[in-house]
């Protein structure tokens, strides 16, 4: 890798090696005194095992699958067989198998006509007047079955690797 070199004329830079200054010391005796400073650079490209800090999530397939389909659903719900369509779609590719899907499906099946009817609720004039056409229970039952179609559409999909478990690879030792 060839090093950055500054248009003003100045030593070239290593993008690479980064330096940091040790600030164990007060104000008072950085400023007169010689600040010391570590280079580091890297060594090879090998692969780099990242640890997060958060805890792990249990069921993360499953939550984002539900969270998908619900927040589609419900951008979306004014289409009322191709919004749910696309929530089934794009929620049972993010949950990869097929029994996480169907939970999910069945969650958001649930949740989104419950959203719906909640903040109806809450309007000063109720009656989903969105909904003139289909009315509520019809928009329920094609949002239901739409989204369980969409669902096995997502996650078939899927490449058959990530829907039967992932690679299983032995690692040499």
């Amino acid at each position: 890798m060839s090093d950055i070199i500054d248009p003003k004329g100045s030593a070239p830079v290593n993008p690479r090696s980064n330096v940091f200054v040790d600030q164990t010391r007060g104000q008072e005796q950085v400023e007169g005194s010689e600040v010391r400073a570590a280079a580091y650079g890297c060594l090879d490209d090998g692969p780099v095992l990242v640890r997060s800090t958060n805890p792990p999530m249990k069921h993360r397939g499953l939550t984002i699958g539900t969270l998908t389909m619900v927040t589609v659903s419900l951008i979306t719900f004014w289409m009322p067989g191709l919004g749910s369509l696309m929530a089934g779609v794009f929620g049972g590719f993010f949950a990869k198998r097929w029994k996480r899907s169907f939970i999910a499906a069945a969650l958001a099946s649930v949740a989104v006509p419950l959203i719906l009817r909640f903040l109806d609720i809450m309007r000063p004039e109720q009656g989903l007047h969105d909904l003139y056409g289909i009315g509520m229970v019809n928009w329920t039952i094609v949002h239901i079955v739409s989204l369980f179609i969409g669902t096995a559409i997502g996650v078939y999909s899927c490449p058959l690797v990530e829907r039967s478990g992932g690679l299983r690879q032995e690692l040499p030792e």
